[in-house]
């Protein structure tokens, strides 16, 4: 998209399988995640995240396409 290629919310470049998106409300950035035995950083915010919804970054639109949409437990960590 529009903002892809670019740092994320808090500064970082984003990194597959490691950076997602929240809403800072419910996540805020900074905090550690395990979802479906990954660990993850909230590094990102974005337009489409709202309340308790996690976008994960990937590489390529073909991956996240490939990802899809799940429910999943998180679990915070740090």
């Amino acid at each position: 998209g529009h903002w892809a290629g670019g740092p994320t919310a808090s500064g970082k470049m984003p990194v597959s399988n490691h950076t997602i998106a929240v809403d800072p409300k419910v996540i805020p950035l900074g905090t550690h995640i395990i979802m479906n035995g990954i660990e993850y950083v909230a590094e990102d915010t974005g337009s489409g995240v709202d309340g308790q919804h996690i976008d994960v970054y990937y590489d390529s639109h073909y991956e996240a396409l490939c990802h899809g949409l799940q429910e999943a437990e998180v679990w915070v960590i740090k």
